[in-house]
């Protein structure tokens, strides 16, 4: 009787994983847009990491947004780079005007999609910044996911040398 049980709880765990890969992690691929950081409104879910500045952003950040000492071009190549070193993760779209990219990634197992926006800056003397809004689709809690995942990618950005904290004047 035991051994039908786990049997009977192994097919649903199967097909909750099939259900979850082949059937909403495409859709989620159909629900992102641009987003207007200056705007943006987060979840009162905490599956979320919004990486910004007062300059900005509107919403209550986690993280405050760094300067680097490098163009937006240079930026953008490091962020580039640095993201591509993550293997479930590509690019959806791009917006040259707003300097805006948007990622999908998908987590290993369950393949829950989580969407990763990023937004360059210019700023004056050839510095850069950048505004970074991760989140999951699915969900209510991601047990720090989105936070590892950006905190991995900004620490792998070497090509620009990083400038101090913005200051809270």
């Amino acid at each position: 009787m035991m051994k039908m049980i786990l049997i009977a709880i192994f097919a649903l765990l199967i097909m909750a994983l099939l259900f979850f890969r082949f059937l909403l992690s495409p859709q989620a691929e159909k629900q992102w847009n641009y987003i207007d950081f200056k705007t943006l409104k987060l979840k009162e879910s905490p599956n979320q990491y919004l990486v910004c500045s007062k300059e900005h952003c509107s919403a209550e950040y986690q993280r405050e947004a760094k300067i680097y000492s490098c163009s937006v071009s240079e930026l953008k190549a490091a962020w580039e780079n640095a993201i591509s070193l993550l293997p479930n993760t590509r690019l959806l779209g791009e917006d040259t005007q707003l300097t805006q990219q948007v990622y999908i990634d998908y987590s290993k197992i369950w393949h829950f999609p989580d969407f990763i926006y990023v937004q360059f800056y210019e700023l004056p003397d050839n510095r850069s910044s950048m505004a970074v809004y991760s989140y999951s689709v699915y969900g209510y809690s991601d047990f720090g996911v989105n936070k590892k995942r950006v905190e991995k990618i900004l620490s792998s950005i070497r090509a620009c040398h990083q400038l101090v904290f913005r200051s809270e004047n």
